[in-house]
């Protein structure tokens, strides 16, 4: 199995359009993480996706993430107290 579907080069592309600056996930990773990381992993990711893309099979824990909730009505009294704090 010599041709993957998914190399190294193209996850290098697609790690470099990642916003960078965003919270980690359930995994505790960052994409600057990956994008600090040795070359590699490029390589390592990239034959992971083509396996997942060959065997149709992707891990359970890929689909775990943290959600925080926050209510309307939260928001709705944040922009109200701002309202009432810059009225004169």
């Amino acid at each position: 199995m010599n041709s993957w579907i998914v190399n190294a080069e193209l996850v290098g592309v697609a790690v470099a359009k990642i916003e960078k600056g965003k919270a980690s996930g359930f995994d505790s990773l960052t994409v600057e993480h990956i994008s600090n990381c040795h070359p590699i992993i490029y390589s390592l990711l990239a034959k992971l996706s083509s396996l997942m893309l060959i065997s149709s099979s992707v891990p359970s824990d890929f689909g775990k993430g943290i959600t925080i909730p926050t209510p309307i009505i939260i928001i709705i009294i944040i922009i109200i107290t701002r309202l009432i704090s810059i009225a004169p």
